[in-house]
């Protein structure tokens, strides 16, 4: 992988690990230093089917805030993804630091697969979701 691909990886992990400690979250939604967070998900807004990764914002602030339970609650894999997310700080910093062909083909294989797993078990999650709300 290419530096500029680790740097680009390393500041998105970093954005989304700052967004879910400066969202706050209650019943009523999400919000930006107290201003409501207006986005939502286009998918569910048109047509009422939830995206793959449907309330993975509010499962990441839920996780940031200490509320584990809650974050299973918000998205099954939030609480996965959000580690995953937050490991890729350092490994980026890591691969960076070490260039990319100081990095061992093992260590990247098996960070490549467990990325793989993981975002496979975010698609069959909402196959499976897709699958009992068209039942």
């Amino acid at each position: 992988m290419s530096n500029l691909f680790n740097a680009i990886m390393l500041f998105v992990c970093i954005a989304i690990t700052v967004g879910a400690f400066v969202f706050t979250l209650d019943e009523m939604g999400l919000y930006l230093f107290g201003l409501k967070w207006p986005f939502h998900c286009l998918l569910n807004h048109l047509f009422g089917i939830r995206c793959a990764l449907c309330g993975m914002t509010r499962s990441f602030t839920a996780m940031a805030g200490g509320d584990p339970a809650g974050a299973f609650a918000y998205h099954r894999l939030g609480p996965v993804l959000f580690f995953l997310v937050v490991f890729q700080i350092p490994y980026r910093i890591w691969a960076l630091a070490a260039s990319p062909k100081k990095v061992g083909k093992r260590f990247r294989r098996v960070h490549a697969g467990l990325v793989a797993v993981v975002l496979t078990a975010v698609m069959v999650n909402w196959l499976i979701y897709l699958g009992g709300r068209l039942l």
